[in-house]
């Protein structure tokens, strides 16, 4: 799948993402500012499964006073728990694992620091 958001702020954010059989991720290109960046396949593996359909392209401020581009994914069809993938500059800088506990009313981010 390639989605190209046109944004304002980094022109156009391609991803090229690819999926299993099953629409889960597995590979992830991501070209910001006309700048490629391909996700390791290893870094990969250690987020939890993400939901290829439901990726969306976010803006938001980061720890620097520049906005980061995200990719955001569901982890499951219909699910609120997502998986957060920040970009910055031309690298990957960390991901952000938002779970939902339904019954408390709360919600957790667990981040895992790049490749």
């Amino acid at each position: 799948m390639t989605l190209i958001a046109g944004t304002t702020l980094f022109g156009d954010v391609a991803v090229r993402a690819h999926g299993d059989a099953h629409g889960h991720v597995k590979a992830l290109e991501v070209t910001v500012n006309g700048e490629a960046i391909t996700v390791p396949a290893a870094w990969m593996r250690t987020l939890p499964t993400m939901w290829l359909g439901s990726l969306e392209v976010r803006t938001e401020r980061g720890r620097d006073r520049q906005p980061w581009p995200y990719l955001v994914f569901r982890q499951t069809v219909s699910g609120r728990d997502t998986v957060h993938i920040a970009i910055a500059g031309s690298r990957v800088a960390r991901a952000f694992i938002q779970t939902h506990d339904l019954e408390a009313g709360t919600s957790t981010f667990e981040e895992r620091a790049g490749p």
